[in-house]
C-alpha cells in the first residue's frame, strides 16, 4: 500500500505544491491530529490503544415490519428478522417505547434480568399487554393498533430494605452459578458483579446462559479481562461485551442510594473522558433528589479496578490501582458527592481501606481460591443492606462454594504444577458434574 496515493495526501501535495514527503509529513500529522481530536471527545483506551467502545443498543427496529421500541435501562443484544424483540435490563426499573408503525400482527417483547416481583404498568389501559412471568425473565405479546405508541414500565414494590450481593473476578462458569445460589440463600435481591465475568473465551457462550438462568438479576461491571483479555485473533471482546453483557457505565437508585457503575477496566485519556466522564459530570450536575422529593443519603460507586493514595499500605492496591492523573481525577470526583463508598473487584481478596477519608471494600474472591488453598481463610462475599433512611450496611459472608463448583479450566490448569492433588480432585468432580454422575455429598462440599 503506498501511502502517497492516498487522497489526503494527493491533495495536500496539490494545493501546497509540496514535495511527496513533506506531504507525506503533514498528511500524517494532520491525520494524528484528527484522531487525538477525536479521542479527546471520545475518549482513548489503552492497553490496547484504542478508541472509546460504542455505546450499548437501545433501539429495536424491523422496518420491514414497521415496529420500533426505544428502551431506556434495557439494551438489544442482537438485531433479529422475526418480530420477537429482546432486551435486557442493567437497571432494578427500565421502561420501553414502542411504535407501531405500521406492523401487522401482534409484537413478541423479551426482557431478561427483571427482578419476580418487578410490577408492570402501561401508559394506555385499552391496549392489550399479555405478560407471562419466567423467575428473571419475562415475555410480553403486545396489540398495539397502527400509527399508536405505548409505553411500559417496570416498577419496584416499596420495600423498608432491599439487599444486595458485591463480588467480582468471578468467570462465567459453573463457580457463578454457585454464587448466584448462594447470595440468593443470603437474602440478596440483587447481585452487582464488580467485573471479570469473561476469563477465557469459551465464557463468551457461557455468560448469558448463566446469567440467564439466575434466580435474581444481575448487574455487571466491566473487568480488564472482560475488556481486553483472553480473546482471540481480530476478536473485538469490548464489542462482544457490550452486546451480550451490558453497558460499561450506568447508574440506578434504590430506597434513596444512588448506585454507580463506572469502567476502570483499562486506562482512559484524558481521564474526564468518554461514556464514563458523561455519566459522572450528568450526576453531578442532577438535582440530587428523586422524583418524589427523597433525598439521594449516599453513592455507592461499582468499578473494577481499585483507586487508592498515599495513605493506603495494601501493597497489592497500590500496585493495581488505577494509576496517576486518572486515579486522582475519580477520587475527586467521588469525593464531591454525598457520603460515597466505594466497592471495587480486581484484587482476588477481601479487603477494606479508606482513600481520601471514603470507605473501601475490595470483593474479588468469586472463584473462590482460598477454600481450596487455605483451610484457615474462607472466601466471601460482600452484602448490602439498603434501608430507606438508614446508612448502608456491609457485612462479610462466607462464600461456602463447594468443591464441586472449581470448575474454571484456567485455574484448575494453573493449579496443576504445584497443586497436584487438588488439581487433579477438581477435575474428576467437574467431569462427574458434567456427565451427571456426581455423588450427592459432592454437591454440598
Amino acid at each position: 500500500m503506498n501511502l502517497h496515493n492516498f487522497p489526503l495526501f494527493r491533495w495536500i501535495r496539490w494545493y501546497f505544491e509540496l514535495p511527496l514527503r513533506t506531504a507525506l509529513w503533514i498528511g500524517a500529522l494532520v491525520a494524528l491530529a484528527l484522531w487525538i481530536g477525536l479521542g479527546f471527545y471520545r475518549g482513548i483506551r489503552y492497553p490496547t490503544l484504542q478508541l472509546e467502545p460504542q455505546a450499548v443498543v437501545t433501539e429495536w427496529r424491523r422496518h420491514d415490519s414497521g415496529w420500533k421500541i426505544s428502551a431506556n435501562g434495557a439494551f438489544f443484544d442482537k438485531f433479529h428478522r422475526s418480530q420477537v424483540a429482546r432486551a435486557r435490563a442493567y437497571i432494578p426499573e427500565p421502561s420501553v417505547t414502542i411504535t407501531n408503525n405500521d406492523g401487522a400482527g401482534p409484537l413478541l417483547l423479551t426482557i431478561y434480568n427483571l427482578h419476580p416481583d418487578a410490577q408492570l404498568s402501561s401508559s394506555l389501559e385499552s391496549v392489550n399487554v399479555e405478560e407471562n412471568v419466567y423467575g428473571i425473565n419475562r415475555q410480553l405479546v403486545i396489540d398495539l393498533e397502527k400509527s399508536k405508541q405505548l409505553q411500559l414500565r417496570w416498577t419496584l414494590p416499596k420495600k423498608q430494605r432491599y439487599r444486595l450481593a458485591a463480588i467480582g473476578d468471578s468467570a462465567a462458569g459453573t463457580e457463578l452459578e454457585w454464587l448466584l445460589k448462594r447470595a440468593t440463600a443470603l437474602g440478596a435481591d440483587f447481585l452487582v458483579n464488580v467485573g471479570d465475568i469473561l476469563y477465557a473465551h469459551e465464557h463468551v457462550r457461557t455468560a448469558r446462559e448463566v446469567l440467564d438462568r439466575s434466580p435474581i438479576p444481575v448487574y455487571i461491571v466491566v473487568g480488564n479481562h472482560d475488556f481486553r483479555g483472553h480473546s482471540r485473533p481480530g476478536f473485538r471482546l469490548p464489542l462482544v461485551y457490550i452486546r451480550q453483557i451490558g453497558p460499561r457505565n450506568f447508574s440506578f437508585t434504590l430506597n434513596n442510594k444512588r448506585i454507580i457503575a463506572v469502567d476502570t477496566a483499562a486506562a482512559t485519556f484524558p481521564a474526564w473522558g468518554g461514556e464514563r466522564g458523561s455519566l459522572i459530570r450528568r450526576i453531578l450536575s442532577e438535582d440530587k433528589t428523586l422524583g418524589d422529593s427523597e433525598p439521594i443519603t449516599e453513592n455507592l460507586f461499582f468499578a473494577h479496578r481499585p483507586v487508592a493514595d498515599e495513605s493506603v499500605e495494601i501493597e497489592e492496591i497500590r500496585n493495581r490501582s488505577v494509576r496517576n492523573g486518572e486515579n486522582s481525577w475519580l477520587v475527586t470526583k467521588m469525593k464531591e458527592l454525598d457520603n460515597p463508598v466505594l466497592v471495587f473487584g480486581h484484587i482476588h481478596k477481601s479487603l477494606e481501606y479508606t482513600v481520601a477519608g471514603m470507605k473501601v471494600y475490595v470483593a474479588g474472591e468469586g472463584l473462590a481460591l482460598a477454600n481450596l488453598l487455605n483451610t484457615k481463610h474462607e472466601a466471601q462475599i460482600l452484602m448490602i443492606d439498603l434501608e430507606k433512611e438508614q446508612s448502608a450496611r456491609f457485612q462479610w459472608e462466607d462464600i461456602d462454594m463447594p468443591k464441586s463448583y472449581h470448575c474454571a479450566k484456567n485455574i484448575i490448569d494453573a493449579l496443576a504444577p504445584e497443586h497436584t492433588k487438588i488439581a487433579t480432585e477438581l477435575e474428576r468432580l467437574c467431569l462427574q458434574r458434567m456427565t451427571g454422575n456426581l455423588p450427592e455429598s459432592d454437591l454440598t462440599h
